[in-house]
């Protein structure tokens, strides 16, 4: 006979709010169980370091990073071209380059001379480094930056 305290642990996830009769099939294959307990000792087996790097040297080739920098140039998308974005730190350059952007999205986020914080994963293209369709780019305005 358990404790009388545990018995919500060994409620039916459906008792959550948002897990209806659609979403618990999912869930209860996902945590591998059908009761709350289940869903508290599904832990996470990885995650996704975002911490911010120092500079762009500090952020490893095929590796998520989390990087700031000033947007130096943006290079609008041309025919089958993508739209690119180039930053600047101290220790170089970092290429955000998206494929379909939006050209209002684009001039909206990133405006020359601005501060961004990127995060995605980082690949080297022709000797540079580059974010292809990062995670994450937003503008940041009170960051201060050389």
């Amino acid at each position: 006979m358990r404790d009388p305290v545990l018995y919500p642990f060994h409620a039916d996830i459906s008792s959550l709010p948002g897990v209806g009769p659609k979403v618990k099939p999912a869930l209860a294959r996902l945590v591998g169980g059908e009761t709350l307990l289940d869903l508290l000792f599904h832990l996470p087996v990885n995650w996704i370091d975002r911490r911010n790097r120092a500079t762009f040297a500090d952020a490893a080739i095929n590796e998520v990073a989390t990087v700031t920098g000033r947007v130096d140039r943006i290079d609008p998308a041309r025919g089958k071209w993508p739209s690119r974005v180039r930053l600047r730190d101290d220790t170089g350059f970092l290429t955000l380059v998206y494929f379909h952007a939006n050209a209002q999205w684009l001039a909206r986020t990133f405006k020359p001379g601005g501060a961004i914080i990127a995060s995605g994963m980082v690949t080297d293209h022709e000797g540079g480094r580059q974010m292809l369709h990062p995670d994450h780019a937003v503008s940041y305005t009170h960051l201060t930056l050389p």
